[in-house]
């Protein structure tokens, strides 16, 4: 009996190698990426709600649901400039994909919500994805600006000393509030704590966003700010460097609704 099931053996035990090695990873990848499927579904349906629920409508052609202040600010256009040896050699494979654009109206302004990606190659063999999405919307005459927001920064070890990293993201977003497409002289304002950092063309417009009342209101609402707000040639857009969230886009919409009430941007006649 022993030596039946030794020679059983001989020749099943390979065939469950074959099962364990090659079947029940192919049966557990189809299955994680069934799961996948199934979230990106739910996801795009809570998406779609939103212009439901705010009256807006979903723009049908996403070919042409880039944002419309992209003339201001090319989406994703820090990939597209030239790189150096220390920042890696990473670069877009396409062209940024738009996987969701509405137009909204809500507090009396119309905004439109563009959410894209763009897979970038790292090395020669693997890619990743990096989000962004955009709410913008048309403004009335009113002075140039832009302000990022900071973030903490991270200890790095180097050559046994500790010194503070910038984020990288606060680093993209800093070097583009400092370029100055629209206007011939941008002033920095500074706001306190070094929490911010922005530039106008104006010097009145920099005092209503660094006055005690409007820098409260920003810290209060840190986590639901963009990483770069901007005010140019009658668009204000507020770029978010993530996936878009419908959970919180209906209160991130308001927010920069509030943003410009507060600062006294009127909304496009």
């Amino acid at each position: 009996m022993a030596r039946a099931l030794a020679d059983t053996w001989v020749w099943l035990g390979p065939i469950v190698g074959i099962l364990v090695m090659v079947v029940l990873p192919s049966y557990l990848g189809f299955r994680w990426h069934l799961k996948k499927k199934r979230a990106k579904r739910a996801w795009l349906a809570a998406l779609h709600a939103v212009p439901e629920e705010l009256g807006g409508s979903m723009v049908a052609d996403l070919k042409y649901g880039r944002p419309r202040s992209a003339q201001r600010r090319k989406p994703l256009g820090e990939l597209y400039r030239p790189k150096t040896i220390s920042e890696g050699m990473t670069f877009p494979s396409s062209p940024p994909t738009v996987e969701f654009a509405a137009d909204l109206p809500r507090r009396d302004r119309q905004f439109r919500v563009s959410a894209y990606w763009c897979s970038l190659r790292v090395g020669a063999n693997s890619s990743r994805r990096i989000y962004e999405y955009t709410i913008e919307t048309k403004v009335g005459p009113t002075p140039s600006m832009k302000i990022a927001k900071a973030y903490p920064t991270e200890p790095v070890r180097m050559f046994g000393r500790t010194m503070a990293y910038l984020n990288y993201q606060q680093r993209l977003f800093e070097a583009e509030a400092r370029t100055s497409p629209s206007a011939a002289r941008w002033e920095q304002f500074t706001p306190s704590e070094n929490e911010f950092t922005g530039y106008a063309s104006d010097q009145d417009l920099s005092a209503q966003v660094i006055a005690p009342e409007t820098m409260d209101w920003l810290r209060g609402n840190h986590e639901l700010l963009p990483d770069l707000i901007g005010l140019e040639h009658g668009w204000c857009y507020a770029v978010y460097r993530d996936e878009i969230d419908p959970a919180t886009l209906v209160a991130r919409i308001d927010l920069i609704a509030d943003f410009l009430d507060r600062i006294n941007v009127p909304a496009a006649v």
